[in-house]
C-alpha cells in the first residue's frame, strides 16, 4: 500500500474507534441517566410530605388542646362568631 492510503487508512480508522467509543460512552451516559431518572421518581413517590411531621410545640400544643377538650375549657366556633358579631 502507498503511504498516503496507509495514511488514509490509518485515519479513518481513527475515525471510526473514536466514533465507536463516543458511542458506547453516550450509551453509558444514557443509561446512568435513565437509572437517575427511575431512582429521582421512586424518591418522588415515597417522600414524606414536611408538612405532615409536627414539631415538639405542635405536639405539645395539640396535646394541650386535647387535655383541654376533655376539661371542657374548649370554645366553639360558633361561641367565637357570636360574640364577634355582637361586637360589630
Amino acid at each position: 500500500m502507498s503511504k498516503i492510503i496507509q495514511k488514509t487508512h490509518r485515519k479513518l480508522y481513527k475515525t471510526v474507534r473514536t466514533y465507536f467509543i463516543m458511542t458506547t460512552e453516550t450509551q453509558i451516559i444514557l443509561e446512568k441517566l435513565n437509572s437517575i431518572q427511575s431512582e429521582l421518581g421512586y424518591i418522588k413517590e415515597h417522600m414524606i410530605d414536611r408538612d405532615t411531621i409536627l414539631t415538639e410545640e405542635e405536639k405539645l400544643m395539640i396535646n394541650a388542646s386535647i387535655k383541654h377538650e376533655k376539661e371542657g375549657k374548649l370554645v366553639s366556633l360558633e361561641d367565637i362568631e357570636n360574640v364577634r358579631n355582637k361586637i360589630r
